[in-house]
């Protein structure tokens, strides 16, 4: 619940992923945030091969809520800046990203 963006960072196969993960439940378990509150993505997959960084602002916007703070955890997301800045900046967002 920081303003700061979370940005997660080391070399392949470190376990980023692994440490969102823990990251999330306790935000359940810890700071009884609903886990419909909590969005993961992994960008690594095919489903987000190819597409701009507009589509995936777009995306992402779309699930937030609009009545309250969101939880979003981006995991190994490519050119993500202008993307996070944009949510960071217009939404209630507590952002975390590997990469």
């Amino acid at each position: 619940n920081t303003p700061s963006v979370k940005i997660l960072t080391g070399v392949r196969r470190c376990r980023k992923s692994t440490l969102l993960k823990m990251i999330m439940e306790r935000l359940k378990s810890e700071h009884n945030v609903p886990g419909e509150r909590i969005l993961s993505y992994r960008f690594d997959s095919m489903e987000y091969d190819g597409a701009t960084a507009k589509q995936i602002y777009d995306e992402l916007k779309s699930r937030l809520y609009a009545d309250g703070k969101t939880y979003l955890f981006l995991d190994e997301i490519q050119g993500w800046e202008k993307v996070v800045n944009s949510l960071a900046s217009d939404l209630d967002v507590d952002i975390y990203v590997t990469g």
